[in-house]
């Protein structure tokens, strides 16, 4: 299809956006988030949550790795709907490690674990796309237990 296909399918490029961001917030959820629901809750859950982010991450199935990751940096400084939209999917992961985070009930500093988790994700994303490490997936899961001090 045609650039102008696909813009014409959608109306807008803002459109177009919204609807690409909303397809991987889904496709997160399906692969992050969802299975980890199965995880017993606090602790478990939370590497859980993690570890399959990570696979996610490594392997997202777009190319750039995650598109999420991505939005955040491009949209960050650009007000409209896709930045909002962007913001809020971060919101939302960043209550749900927090909440298992609080839960999990481990000796951290609840508010620096979680800086932490959520730097680990951009770190490894840009580690897999551009500079290709193939190790990368293993030291974030490592840098995640070592925060929790597990």
């Amino acid at each position: 299809m045609s650039k102008s296909g696909v813009l014409g399918h959608f109306g807008t490029k803002e459109a177009l956006q919204l609807a690409a961001v909303a397809e991987v917030i889904a496709q997160f959820t399906a692969r992050v988030v969802q299975p980890a629901l199965s995880s017993e809750p606090g602790r478990n859950r939370l590497l859980a949550l993690c570890d399959n982010w990570f696979g996610y991450i490594a392997d997202s199935g777009l190319p750039g790795g995650c598109l999420l990751t991505s939005a955040a940096v491009e949209f960050d400084t650009r007000p409209g709907d896709v930045h909002d939209l962007v913001a809020k999917s971060w919101h939302d992961w960043r209550r749900l490690l927090r909440h298992e985070l609080t839960r999990a009930d481990l000796d951290v500093d609840v508010d620096q674990a979680l800086f932490e988790l959520l730097a680990f994700g951009p770190a490894l994303n840009q580690a897999v796309q551009l500079h290709g490490d193939k190790r990368a997936t293993a030291r974030a899961k490592r840098a995640v237990r070592r925060t929790l001090g597990l």
